[in-house]
Order: structure tokens, then sequence, then C-alpha cells
């Protein structure tokens, strides 16, 4: 039997709430803006059944996210760098083979410090600029360091999939520079993402970046809930 969910599609423009078959309106939102809300979401129960909706099999166990002060993170991981201060835009798991298809992520409960979001047209629009197409950057991966581009054009609905992580990837020459100053104008573009009530963030990764808001003190006990949909380790 099909599932039915009511779906938030944000975007500059306007707020639709619908209600449609799990995977028509998914796939519908996720192309277009490359991330959706969804308002109501029972992670243990659902996320299964939303990675088959999504035709991107294998999830990873959910992990907690807690924020941490510099230098008590993983070594090279967000917390570990930047702390309760903003995280730069990025796509997750950059070192995998091939990265998460889908982020999955949701708070325990009410929090102020937004998940910050720039939309697939907005990331298409950096790709299209000269130094999208010239960047090369030095990536560690697990099996090593190699250099790369930002996109695979073999992969994604829109023919490409953008792999940037300021964290594992290093500009190798001026594009690079170039690009990543682009993504850190664009932050003011950032739409701000808050968790209240049950509502969840479903990010498509290989076409949308998101960053973190900076942590305020009153908000440092949070658990964000997340889980990776698709993608090959």
């Amino acid at each position: 039997m099909t599932a039915f969910v009511n779906a938030v599609i944000r975007s500059g423009e306007a707020d639709m709430v619908t209600k449609e078959p799990l995977e028509l309106k998914y796939a519908a939102a996720l192309d277009k803006w490359g991330w959706i809300e969804l308002p109501s979401f029972k992670s243990a129960e659902g996320i299964r059944r939303l990675g088959d909706s999504l035709d991107a099999h294998g999830v990873t166990d959910i992990q907690c996210l807690r924020p941490l002060p510099k230098g008590v993170g993983r070594g090279h991981s967000f917390s570990d760098v930047f702390g309760w201060e903003r995280f730069p835009l990025h796509t997750d798991t950059s070192f995998w083979s091939e990265p998460a298809r889908y982020i999955l992520m949701q708070s325990s409960s009410d929090s102020p410090t937004p998940t910050l979001l720039l939309d697939k047209r907005k990331v298409a629009g950096l790709l299209a600029q000269p130094s999208g197409a010239r960047a090369i950057f030095r990536s560690r991966r697990k099996d090593g360091p190699i250099y790369c581009g930002l996109t695979d054009t073999t992969k994604g609905t829109p023919g490409w999939a953008i792999r940037f992580d300021p964290t594992h990837m290093v500009a190798a020459n001026d594009a690079a520079k170039d690009f990543m100053a682009l993504v850190n104008a664009a932050l003011s573009d950032a739409m701000q993402f808050h968790y209240s009530g049950e509502n969840a963030l479903l990010i498509d990764n290989w076409t949308c970046l998101h960053g973190r808001g900076c942590v305020p003190e009153i908000d440092r006990s949070r658990v964000i809930l997340r889980a990776y949909i698709g993608g090959r380790q």
C-alpha cells in the first residue's frame, strides 16, 4: 500500500503544503529544491521506508550529534575545527567512494540553532561560474588523498553531483580558492531551517549545500539525530 505524508516545500517564493504519495512528492520536491521539510516524522519507524521510496537503498545507523567545543570532536570533523561557531556550507561524506545520496536530520527537541541550506538552484549557479568548472582540490579519502574537481557528471538527476567539504578538501589551484570564496559569500543567501515539534529535514546531498548556525549557550545540550540514505563507503 502506498504511504502518504504531509510535505512542506519551502522556497524563497512561497510555501506549499500538500499531501501526495510519498515517492511522488519527495521526487518532485527534491528535484526542484534539493531539500524538503517533513513536519511530522518518526525516524525509527519511517527511515527505511523513506529510503525505499526514494530508490536510495542502504541506510546508516541513526547517529546522535551534539555540539562540542573546538578540539574535542573527531579529527577534521566540523565540531573539531569550528566548535560552537557557524559551520560553513558543505556536503557530507565527501571522503566516501560515493557520497551519501540523502541526509535525514531531526532534533530531539525544539532548537534555536538553524541548519543553513543553499538550495539546488543556487548551487547550480555557483557551479556555472568559471571557477566551478576549473576548480581542483586535494581531497582526503579513506584510501589516501586524490586530486579531484567538484562534480561527478555521471550521477544525479540534474546530470551532476557536487562533492564539497572544506575540512577534507584543500584548494589545489586558484580556481578552487575562488570557488571557496563564492561559497562563503553565498552564506548570506542561505535559508535557515529550524527544528520544532516532530519536523525533520531531508537533504539531497548531491545537489544542496548545508551548514549550521552558531550554537548559543542555551542550546549546547541539543541532540540532532542523523542518518545517511544511499551512497557507498
